[in-house]
């Protein structure tokens, strides 16, 4: 059960992220040194972190980051998963929302999964500019990528690792307008 994994009795932590409703603490150090008077800090949905990069910032193992669905994140730089899970990358909100939008206007990838085992990502879309870089480089094994969207990119998806990575499972997502 994910919501007893991930909840403060269990081993792991959730992170909520809000564009239009956060705030980044302004802790002095690392990627959430951003909004002075905040203090958000990310475990529940009425004090959500608000960029991709401190949400990114505390990806580690038994962690759960849900960005809220309806919501819009613009970043030029993209975040590297380099840990073993358990972990997932989701969604929260309203279900009639769209998908979490993640703008990448950078050169290089949104997400780097570099052999991150054990990660789940689901129900974001990812969206490029000027078909350049990727949404996902790297994966770990047994992973899973589940209803995710990939647009306007380079290439969607790279698994850049040979041999080919164990249990992956991209299943349920689209790839559109990709070069």
């Amino acid at each position: 059960n994910p919501d007893y994994y991930f909840s403060v009795d269990g081993p792991g932590a959730t992170y909520y992220v809000s564009s239009s409703e956060g705030c980044d603490p302004n802790d002095g150090y690392g990627p959430c040194a951003d909004e002075s008077g905040c203090s958000n800090d990310g475990l529940s949905e009425l004090a959500p972190f608000k960029t991709f990069q401190c949400a990114m910032g505390v990806a580690y193992t038994d962690m759960r980051i849900l960005f809220k669905r309806g919501d819009v994140w613009t970043t030029s730089t993209g975040a590297t998963i380099n840990v073993e899970g358990p972990g997932m990358l989701g969604a929260y909100g309203n279900l009639l929302e769209p998908k979490p939008l993640i703008q990448f206007t950078g050169t290089g990838g949104v997400l780097s999964m570099a052999n991150a085992n054990d990660w789940c990502i689901v129900d974001i879309d990812f969206q490029g500019t000027n078909f350049q870089g990727s949404g996902i480089t790297g994966t770990g094994s047994n992973s899973l990528y589940l209803r995710l969207g990939f647009s306007n990119f380079e290439s969607g998806f790279i698994q850049a690792t040979a041999p080919p990575k164990e249990g992956v499972a991209i299943t349920d997502s689209v790839f559109s307008n990709n070069f």
